[in-house]
């Protein structure tokens, strides 16, 4: 694919550069609201935005991103959602660091060596199937 000259496909990469600072919006409100009283809707919220990224990220030229809501929309369905470990709000938060930096039509490469992504695949491992 060839983002840089097909007007349809940079078109179609704009428009989810564009949705990322709305994502990342909606990963804020989801913080507040595991870090309140509305955990489980926090936690149910925050799944929905990761998996909706993880599943076009790679795609749109964000393996990173897309990575890192992947690791994370697979953590939550193994998790129960009323009760999530409190290590995993510094994961939510690495999702919206992602999603800040590639705001700017770039992958958040630099995060691929962060220390909560290796705890997040740590804790994730890949299935053995």
């Amino acid at each position: 694919m060839d983002w840089e000259t097909d007007p349809e496909l940079k078109e179609m990469r704009a428009d989810f550069i564009a949705s990322l600072d709305e994502r990342r919006k909606r990963v804020l409100q989801a913080l507040v609201r595991i870090y309140g009283k509305n955990s489980k809707l926090g936690w149910q919220e925050l799944q929905e935005v990761a998996h909706k990224v993880a599943g076009v990220a790679a795609y749109y030229g964000f393996p990173v991103l897309g990575g890192i809501a992947s690791l994370l929309d697979e953590g939550l369905d193994r998790v129960d959602l009323s009760s999530v470990p409190v290590k995993w709000n510094e994961y939510a938060e690495l999702l919206g660091d992602a999603l800040k930096i590639s705001d700017d039509g770039e992958d958040a490469t630099e995060l691929g060596s962060d220390l909560r992504l290796k705890k997040l695949r740590a804790e994730v491992p890949a299935d053995s199937s």
